[in-house]
Order: C-alpha cells, then sequence, then structure tokens
C-alpha cells in the first residue's frame, strides 16, 4: 500500500456543480450558474474522474443499494484504495502548497488570502425536443480559470488529491472532471503531500499526543440523518463523529471559529446507473472549529481518517491544525 499525491490543473476554464438534480450531459440554467460555496469539485466527482481515467469500467460496480458503495468498488478494481481531498492549490517557490477552506475564501498557511478567479460564458437554452432556441433564455455562467492571491497576481486552477494505491498503481496523466469534462493534466508525487505540510506544522506532535487542535473542514462532511440545522444539534454530531473516531472514553470538546453551516446536498451524479445520487446533510468546507480533550490524541488519525460518513472517497477531509497556527489565521481575518 502506497500514497501518492496526484496535482490536476486545469488545461480550459472548470464549472464545479454542486445543486440540482441533473445529468452530467445537462446544460444551461438547469444547472445552476455559480460555482457553488467552494469553487472546487464535489469528492465524488473527483472520485468518478479519477476512476474513469484509470479505466474502471460501468460493471464493475455490481449491485449495490448503497450510493457510494459502487464508486468505492470502481476505484478498487483500479486499484485505489482510499481518497484524501480534493483540495485547491497554488505554487509557491516551486512548491505545491495546499490552501484551507476559510469562510467563503482560501487561505495559505502563513495566511495569505486567495479567491478564485472567475469568467462569465454566455449560453442560450435549447428546446428538449427540437432543439432550437428557447426565447428569453439567454443565461450566463461562471467559470473557475484561475486563483487570485491577495497581492494581486493569478495562478492556475489547480487541486490536489492524496490517493492510497496499491503497489504497482500507473497514475492517469489526464483526467477529464464532470459532465462538462475540463481537462486537467495529472502530475504524481511518490508522497503525501499535504500530511508533509501539516507534520512540518505540528513537528514531534503530529504522531504524538495532544490535547487540543483547530481543525478546518476541507470537503463536505456527511452528518447523520437526524442532524438538525442548528449550532447545537451540529456540535453534538461532530463531537459523536470525533468520539468515534478517537476512541475516547472522556468526551472530546468543540469550539467553533468560525460559523460551520449545514446543507442538504447531493452526493453527486451515479453514472453507472444514469441518476441522481439522493441528498444528505453535510458540514460545508470552511468551517473552523477548535477540538480539546484531556486524554491526548494523534492529530494524524484526524486527516489519515477524516470525518463522517464515504471519508474513504474524500467526503469529510478535514486539516488539523496546532492551535498556534489556527489562532494565527484566525488573526489574520480580523
Amino acid at each position: 500500500m502506497t500514497i501518492i499525491t496526484l496535482t490536476l490543473e486545469a488545461l480550459n476554464p472548470a464549472r464545479p456543480r454542486w445543486w440540482g438534480d441533473f445529468s452530467p450531459s445537462a446544460r444551461g440554467p438547469v444547472t445552476s450558474a455559480s460555482l457553488g460555496p467552494t469553487p472546487i469539485p464535489l469528492p465524488s466527482t473527483l472520485a468518478g474522474a479519477i476512476a474513469a481515467a484509470l479505466g474502471a469500467r460501468p460493471e464493475s460496480c455490481g449491485d449495490f443499494k448503497d450510493p457510494l458503495e459502487c464508486q468505492t468498488a470502481a476505484l478498487h478494481s483500479v486499484g485505489v484504495l482510499e481518497l484524501r481531498g480534493p483540495l485547491l492549490a497554488v505554487e509557491v517557490r516551486g512548491s505545491v502548497e495546499p490552501l484551507v477552506p476559510w469562510g467563503s475564501g482560501f487561505k495559505d498557511l502563513e495566511g495569505n488570502e486567495y479567491t478564485v478567479a472567475a469568467g462569465e460564458r454566455a449560453g442560450v437554452a435549447l428546446s428538449r425536443t427540437s432543439k432550437s432556441v428557447l426565447e428569453g433564455y439567454l443565461y450566463f455562467e461562471e467559470l473557475a480559470w484561475g486563483v487570485t492571491s491577495g497581492n494581486g497576481g493569478i495562478k492556475p486552477y489547480k487541486l490536489v488529491v492524496e490517493v492510497v494505491v496499491d503497489n504497482g498503481f500507473a497514475a492517469p496523466s489526464l483526467v477529464l472532471l464532470g459532465g462538462e469534462k475540463p481537462a486537467f493534466k495529472s502530475d504524481s508525487l511518490p508522497r503525501s503531500l499535504v500530511e508533509e505540510r501539516l507534520a512540518s506544522l505540528w513537528e514531534d506532535g503530529w504522531e504524538g499526543e495532544v490535547h487540543e487542535s483547530v481543525v478546518a473542514v476541507a470537503t463536505p462532511t456527511v452528518l447523520p440523518e437526524d442532524t438538525k440545522p442548528s449550532p447545537i444539534s451540529l456540535m453534538e454530531s461532530l463531537e459523536n463523529a470525533l468520539n468515534s473516531l478517537l476512541s475516547k472514553m472522556e468526551p472530546v470538546k468543540i469550539e467553533p471559529i468560525i460559523r460551520c453551516t449545514i446543507a442538504a446536498l447531493g452526493l453527486g451524479y451515479d453514472m453507472a446507473r444514469n441518476l441522481p445520487r439522493p441528498y444528505k446533510p453535510v458540514l460545508l468546507p470552511g468551517c473552523l472549529f477548535r477540538v480539546k480533550t484531556r486524554s491526548g490524541f494523534q492529530p494524524s488519525r484526524l486527516y489519515r481518517e477524516g470525518l463522517g460518513r464515504y471519508a474513504n472517497l474524500g467526503w469529510g477531509t478535514i486539516l488539523p491544525l496546532p492551535p498556534s497556527i489556527g489562532e494565527k489565521l484566525s488573526r489574520s481575518e480580523e
């Protein structure tokens, strides 16, 4: 078993889809013209794109009742065991730097702010039957084409995803992402880039026992069905998930730092069955909270195992940061 990092750089503008029950072949205003709360692909979109790039076939899914077991089986058939991410990333001084979702934007671990540079594309809706133009249905949609830093510089739109693979895995050189299939050039690194960056912040604490961490939610986290859209219910769900993950007898305590938002989100489109996957309550990226417990825990476990259901597919990827780094980034928000 090996961990590699795939860096995916967009070769043409992309529009990650988040909302709506539509086929990947759908175009126009029915698909929602905005980039979504976080302009990165859903984990299931990226997982499906990687499986397809490696030659997985729909028949490899078999007959599964769970909406994402099919995708797990497809990935296993091509040697992919787990995914973490995707995360937006930029190149800084020759190395790839993962960005932390922070409220409505992104930050690197030095506190520099970034936003996704979006352009507009005009289109006209067509009749489904005659394919003729529908009068009055001119629309504009946002396309992600770069990442803008606070100093005004523009960098390529780039994603990183970490992949746990069988030995002998051959990384794809090109990945076609989602319904409109924007092309991403794929490069691979034979190591865990994101984990190395997090471990450098913690030093010996990454694999050791710590009592506090500031946790950034990097990808949508699937919550229990009975989670209510209230701060109290959300915190209870997160505390239960962390207690289960860390196997602690003493309850974990959570303090929100940046507002955490619950939304009903579809788990993507099932290409093998040609139908949308069901909606689930999710914690959106950009949430930041402090984790405390008197009996220590390993920050590395939080990152490697993720939070909530389908963490093996990249859902619930969380970034545990040292308290000093979390406070530094919070101060730069003020």
